[in-house]
C-alpha cells in the first residue's frame, strides 16, 4: 500500500529536500514492519520514519490505515514487555501524537521518574499519531497481567471526535536489542504565529466540533473499557488531561472540555481511579506550543517533569516502591563481669545455733 508524505507541520522548517524525501519514500517502502493495526477488515503496517527528518504521514493516509510512522515503536516495547515483564515497577502512556509531544525519550523520562523521589522504573510512551481510544483498547488488553503497572490514558479533545472501529493488534516478534527512540517531531524553530493558531481554533470549532458532538457518547464508553481492562489485568489505570494551548484558544473549546471532562470525572469516581489534570497550572505558555495541541522542547519540559512527579506520588500510593532492606541486628555483645564493690559485704546473719544463750 503506497502511503502519502507531507513535510507540512511539526519539523517541516527544518530544510527537508526533495531528494530527502524521494529517499524516505523508497525506505519506508523497502521497510514494511509485521506490526500492525487492523480495523474493519483491512490490515495495514506503519514503517518508523526517522524522526530527524520529520517526515509523516499525511492525515487521509494515517487516518485510512491506522497507523502512523511512530506506531511500530509502540507495538514493539508491548511485545518485549510481554516477553520479559520488568522486575521494576512500569509506567505507560497511551495517547496520540499530543501525548507522544508530552515526554522527551524514554530513557529521560525513567531517569527523571529516579531523579524526583521514585524507585527505578521502566517507563515508556505508548502514544502515536491519530490514535483513537478504541486502539488503546486492543493495546490494554495485550499488556502483562499483573506486576507493579501504572497506564495512563491520554485524554483530549481530538480523540473524542474519533468514529467506531474495532481494531485489532498485531505484535512484532520480541526483540532483546531493541531501544526506545527519540520520536518528537515538534521544535520550537517550527511554533506556529499566533495567526496561524487562531486559524486552527476556527478550524476545529467548524469541521471537529461536529464530529466530537456525535461521537463523545461513543468514547467516553471506551475510556470506560479501557479502564476496566486495565483493572482486569490488575494494571492501575489514570486519567490524563494533556496539555493545550488555552492562551490561544480562550473559550473556543469550553463547551466539549466541560463534557468530556464531567464524564471523566464520572468515570473517576465509578472506579476509584485518578484524573489528573494538571496542565493548566505548570505555567505553560503560548510559545511552550507548536500549535494549540503539540508541546515543543519547554513545555515538554515542564510537562515532563510534573508527571514525573505526579508518577512518584502514585508509585507510593500504590505500593510500588521497594521494600526496604531490613538492617542488620546488632550482634549481642558478652554481660559485663560484676565490678568489685568498694563497701565492704554486710555479714551474714548468724544462724540460731550461733545466737548467744539468753
Amino acid at each position: 500500500m503506497a502511503v502519502g508524505l507531507e513535510v507540512s507541520g511539526c519539523g517541516a522548517q527544518r530544510g527537508i529536500t526533495a531528494a530527502a524525501v524521494i529517499l524516505l519514500t523508497a525506505a519506508l517502502a523497502a521497510l514494511s514492519l509485521a506490526a500492525g493495526v487492523s480495523g474493519g477488515g483491512a490490515t495495514a503496517a506503519g514503517p518508523l520514519a526517522p524522526a530527524a527528518v520529520g517526515a509523516v504521514f499525511d492525515d487521509a493516509g494515517a487516518r485510512r490505515a491506522g497507523v502512523s510512522w511512530d506506531w511500530p515503536q509502540c507495538v514493539q516495547i508491548v511485545a518485549n514487555l510481554q516477553a520479559q515483564p520488568p522486575a521494576v515497577p512500569v509506567v505507560l502512556l497511551l495517547g496520540g501524537s499530543s501525548a507522544r509531544e508530552s515526554t522527551f525519550r524514554d530513557q529521560l523520562w525513567s531517569a527523571q521518574i529516579d531523579r524526583r523521589g521514585g524507585p527505578t522504573v521502566e517507563a515508556h510512551n505508548l502514544a502515536s499519531k491519530h490514535r483513537t481510544f478504541a486502539t488503546d483498547l486492543a493495546l490494554a488488553r495485550l499488556l502483562p497481567r499483573g506486576g507493579k503497572t501504572i497506564v495512563y490514558i491520554g485524554l483530549n479533545l481530538g480523540r473524542f471526535c474519533a468514529a467506531p472501529t474495532t481494531p485489532t493488534i498485531t505484535l512484532p516478534a520480541p526483540d532483546p536489542d531493541f531501544v526506545p527512540k527519540a520520536r518528537n517531531i515538534c521544535f520550537s524553530p517550527d511554533i506556529q504565529s499566533a495567526a496561524a493558531k487562531r486559524s486552527y481554533v476556527a478550524r476545529w470549532v467548524q469541521r471537529r466540533w461536529p464530529e466530537f458532538a456525535a461521537h463523545y457518547a461513543y468514547n467516553i464508553r471506551v475510556v470506560e473499557r479501557i479502564i476496566v481492562a486495565c483493572k482486569l489485568r490488575g494494571l492501575r489505570p489514570v486519567l490524563l488531561d494533556l496539555p493545550r494551548d488555552t492562551a490561544a484558544i480562550g473559550t473556543a473549546f469550553a463547551k466539549p472540555v466541560s463534557m468530556y471532562r464531567a464524564g471523566c470525572h464520572r468515570l473517576a469516581r465509578k472506579y476509584n481511579v485518578p484524573f489528573l489534570h494538571f496542565a493548566g497550572a505548570i505555567g505553560l505558555v503560548s510559545r511552550d506550543f507548536f500549535d494549540i495541541f503539540h508541546l515543543v522542547e519547554t513545555g515538554r519540559t515542564k510537562h515532563q517533569r510534573a508527571l514525573s512527579d505526579q508518577t512518584v506520588l502514585l508509585l507510593k500510593k500504590y505500593g510500588m516502591f521497594p521494600a526496604p532492606s531490613p538492617s542488620p541486628s546488632p550482634s549481642p555483645l558478652p554481660s559485663p563481669s560484676p565490678l568489685p564493690s568498694d563497701s565492704p559485704s554486710p555479714s551474714p546473719p548468724p544462724s540460731p545455733s550461733d545466737s548467744p544463750s539468753p
